[in-house]
């Protein structure tokens, strides 16, 4: 009995140490896993002299187009366009397309009153539908200097029936940081 007792508390005890070793590993490789997330989002930060820096950054929403609007314009529920930025690109992809009612929408800043400043005439009747803007639809190329925070306006051709409608927007910009001395 004593012999397949120490037989079975030494297959117990090396189970354990196996178990402790996996979790080892396993913290290893988050640890190397946070250390390539924090290089891939340092990728995008341009280092210049004394602590300055330039950023690449973006703001994205859902935007969210309830039944019987989107004619009038609807907005962000955030601010996507951050005061004292330069604004290099606009994206979009329709989540949900709406029931009925609008097939195009455009997209621009509330403030600067230009409605298809990011995208004009977006085909919006399907999911996946999608728009880039590297240029403002009159004719200005990015970037656009942005002086003060501002929504994001959605406006559809037409109000939205049947059911409602979402647009996936992301507004790409530059940061940059002023050096430390």
């Amino acid at each position: 009995m004593t012999t397949a007792f120490t037989v079975g508390r030494t297959k117990q005890m090396a189970l354990q140490k196996d178990e402790e070793c996996l979790k080892e590993v396993i913290r290893s490789i988050e640890k190397e896993l946070t250390t390539l997330r924090a290089a891939v989002d340092a990728h995008n930060v341009y280092e210049g002299p004394n602590g300055s820096e330039l950023e690449i950054l973006y703001t994205t929403e859902v935007i969210s187009i309830p039944v019987g609007s989107g004619a009038g314009g609807v907005d962000s529920l955030q601010s996507l366009a951050p005061a004292g930025s330069a604004i290099i690109g606009f994206a979009s992809r329709v989540i949900v397309a709406p029931g009925g009612g609008a097939t195009t929408f455009v997209a621009g800043r509330k403030a600067a009153g230009n409605p298809d400043e990011f995208a004009l005439n977006v085909a919006c009747v399907n999911r996946g539908e999608t728009a880039n803007g590297y240029a403002d639809n009159d004719g200005t190329s990015f970037p656009i200097l942005n002086s003060t925070a501002d929504v994001l306006t959605i406006t559809t051709d037409a109000n939205v029936t049947v059911s409602p409608m979402q647009v996936r927007a992301v507004l790409w910009y530059f940061g940059v940081t002023a050096p430390t001395s």
